[in-house]
């Protein structure tokens, strides 16, 4: 059974994998297809089981170990970022693979959106710099009430 892919995300994969390969990086198939799922989870994310469950209607003998794998390439590329207090994961922006984001994880309804402040990352990069540490994981979770997720009253002050 073939994955069904859409014109821009084929679009998007043939430029991820020029790209991969030129740095002798192969982004293989499952890779791709990992990328995909959690792609189109969009801000709800996706577990890695459920992306096993996936995979296998795909590739029936797909084992855990081919799941972490693509994830742990996906994660070291900056394509995709682990929430963890969500245990789930999510695809990153294109434009924002390397830089410092924050992600506003809804308490609510468990929605994820990222968000980049340069003033922000800029503060936040000079601060741990400036104590003698580096910035080990680009993402940071902020916990939030989405829009949809505030009390009717919260709006009306």
């Amino acid at each position: 059974m073939e994955l069904n892919v859409t014109r821009q995300e084929q679009a998007e994969l043939e430029r991820l994998i020029l790209e991969h390969d030129r740095i002798a990086q192969r982004f293989t198939r499952p890779r791709q297809m990992i990328y995909l799922f959690v792609r189109r989870a969009g801000n709800q994310g996706v577990g890695a089981y459920v992306l096993l469950e996936a995979l296998k209607t795909y590739s029936p003998n797909a084992r855990p170990a081919t799941v972490y794998r693509a994830l742990d390439y996906l994660l070291r590329l900056g394509l995709v970022v682990k929430i963890d207090s969500q245990s789930k994961f999510f695809a990153r922006s294109p434009h924002s693979s390397q830089r410092l984001c924050l992600f506003m994880v809804c308490s609510g309804c468990g929605s994820v959106h990222e968000f980049i402040d340069p003033f922000c990352e800029k503060k936040i990069e000079d601060s741990v710099l400036g104590a003698g540490n580096v910035i080990d994981k680009k993402a940071i979770e902020i916990s939030v009430l989405c829009e949809n997720c505030q009390p009717a009253s919260a709006g009306a002050s």
